[in-house]
């Protein structure tokens, strides 16, 4: 009988052949707070500050969706509102000034 020996040896804490996914689907949230910051999805320039802002704004409003049990699936809908929301104030602020 032949044994399959595995290449890979396991890391303390994590079995073999599972992959990392510490950070995975924290993409909405790290787009929202950039846009809130002030970085325009359509290219343009943005600030380190604004961002900073931005991620402030969003962690304190996805801590109080927890606090109030809101359901995850809930916190990404409204995160992809306030994208949505940003996105069109942008574009708004844009036009606004290519015509003055």
């Amino acid at each position: 009988m032949i044994r399959h020996i595995n290449p890979v040896r396991p890391r303390p804490g994590r079995p073999a052949g599972r992959p990392a996914v510490a950070g995975l689907q924290y993409e909405l949230t790290v787009i929202a707070s950039v846009v809130i910051g002030g970085t325009s999805l359509f290219g343009g320039i943005g600030t380190i500050f604004g961002t900073v802002v931005g991620t402030i704004l969003i962690c304190v409003l996805l801590n109080g969706l927890v606090l109030m049990n809101v359901s995850s699936y809930i916190q990404q809908i409204i995160i992809g509102v306030i994208i949505v929301l940003a996105v069109a104030f942008d574009t708004f602020a844009k036009s606004r000034r290519r015509h003055t």
